[in-house]
């Protein structure tokens, strides 16, 4: 058998290896989005709701025992990490009235400032410019902004990429000159 028939054969076997890896795939991938849907997210939901739960009983011992310093520390940021764990995804203002009892500073400031730090470093380091005025509510709506910037600087570096050098100087030129 010639050398290019054996290596297409074994190409052959390649492919149809990665074909049956691929179906085996896609069967588990069924079984675990099924297995997420009827017993773990149910789960999920027990779980914040015996949290939330928690948070109210860890608010109440806070006020009816005395603690000492230490413990009372601990037991405040307990309730805060809870408290701030449940709001992230819905907005109980009784949850973040517990958090502001419990926390030097209330949770909008620390959220403000999560987001600013964020911001920044996204700035930063992927060399974007997000703009002063605008807030973002979710981290999702910052990464998707910075997509969106990042996808703008690619579109303008491919456009001046296909300019004839004499066009690009000059539009450069222009834009030094411009206030």
């Amino acid at each position: 058998m010639p050398a290019g028939q054996k290596k297409f054969n074994r190409l052959l076997k390649k492919i149809d290896t990665q074909r049956q890896m691929l179906e085996t795939w896609q069967s588990v991938m069924s079984t675990c989005q099924t297995l997420w849907s009827t017993d773990f997210q149910p789960l999920m939901g027990l779980h914040r709701e015996e949290d939330r739960v928690l948070v109210y009983f860890l608010d109440d011992a806070s006020d009816r025992i005395k603690f000492s310093k230490k413990d009372r520390s601990t037991l405040q940021d307990i309730i805060c990490e809870l408290a701030e764990s449940l709001t992230r995804n819905e907005d109980d203002e009784a949850l973040k009235g517990i958090f502001n009892k419990h926390a030097e500073y209330d949770l909008e400031t620390i959220r403000n400032q999560q987001n600013a730090l964020l911001r920044a470093s996204l700035e930063k380091n992927f060399g974007v410019d997000l703009g002063d005025g605008v807030n973002y509510e979710s981290v999702e709506e910052l990464t998707q902004r910075v997509r969106e910037k990042l996808a703008e600087a690619a579109k303008e570096t491919r456009t001046r990429k296909r300019q004839p050098i004499h066009t690009r100087r000059l539009s450069q030129a222009g834009q030094r000159s411009a206030p």
